[in-house]
C-alpha cells in the first residue's frame, strides 16, 4: 500500500515561502526550512532531492500567487487597456509582498547566479507574454501610440516593481539607509503615485480604448 500524503511538500515550500520573504532565496538553510515545517530532514530530500529543486518550488509557489490573480482578471471582453490595468494592479500586489525577496533576487542576479537568472527569466516570462498580447491587441485595433509593442512594454513593464523593490532595499538595510532618502521612496512606492506613474505611461504608449 502507498503511503498516504500529508501534504508534507507543501508544508515545506510554505515554509521555505515564508523564510524567502524574510532573508531572500539564498540566505536561510534546510534545517530552517525542516525546523519551521516540522518536518524531518529526510522527508525533504525525498521530495526535493536538491536544494536548486526546492528553490525553484518556492519561487513557483510564490509567482503562482500573483498569475492566478492575472488570470482571474484577464477578460477578451475587456479592453486591451482595462486588462493591462489589471495585470500592472496584480504585479503591484505581488511586488508590494515581496519586495525584500524582489530586492535580493535582483541583486543575486546582478552578481551572476545562472540559477535565479535561469528561475526568474522562466517565471516572468509569464506575465510579460500577458502584457505583450495585450500590447498586440492594441496595435491591431489601432490604439498603440509607440512603433511596436515591444517598444510599449519596455515603457510599462518597470513602471510597479522598482519602486517596491527599491523599498525592499532600503527596509533591508535599515538605519544604514539615509532617512531622508528613505522617506522619498517610501512616498515613490505609494500605491496612489505608482498608478498615478502608470496611468501616465498608459496614456502616452495607449490611444482611446472606447
Amino acid at each position: 500500500m502507498g503511503r498516504v500524503s500529508s501534504n508534507t511538500d507543501e508544508k515545506l515550500i510554505h515554509a521555505g515561502v515564508f523564510l524567502a520573504r524574510k532573508k531572500g532565496l539564498k540566505n536561510f538553510t534546510v534545517r530552517e526550512v525542516c525546523s519551521r515545517s516540522h518536518v524531518n530532514l529526510g522527508m525533504f530530500h525525498y521530495y526535493f532531492k536538491t536544494r536548486e529543486t526546492f528553490d525553484a518550488a518556492v519561487l513557483k509557489s510564490l509567482y503562482g500567487e500573483m498569475m492566478s490573480a492575472i488570470n482571474l482578471e484577464i477578460l477578451p471582453s475587456r479592453t486591451p487597456r482595462q486588462n493591462i490595468e489589471a495585470v500592472l494592479r496584480a504585479i503591484y500586489l505581488f511586488a508590494g509582498k515581496n519586495r525584500r525577496l524582489i530586492s535580493m533576487l535582483i541583486g543575486d542576479a546582478f552578481s551572476g547566479d545562472r540559477q535565479i537568472v535561469r528561475l526568474v527569466a522562466q517565471l516572468f516570462a509569464q506575465h510579460v507574454s500577458v502584457l505583450m498580447n495585450e500590447l498586440k491587441r492594441a496595435q491591431k485595433l489601432g490604439q498603440l501610440r509607440t512603433q511596436n509593442a515591444r517598444d510599449a512594454l519596455l515603457l510599462l513593464l518597470p513602471q510597479v516593481p522598482l519602486a517596491q523593490g527599491v523599498l525592499g532595499l532600503a527596509e533591508r538595510m535599515g538605519k544604514n539607509f539615509p532617512p531622508e532618502l528613505y522617506r522619498q521612496v517610501v512616498q515613490v512606492a505609494w500605491e496612489a503615485d505608482t498608478f498615478r506613474r502608470a496611468q501616465f505611461m498608459l496614456n502616452a504608449v495607449l490611444g482611446d480604448s472606447k
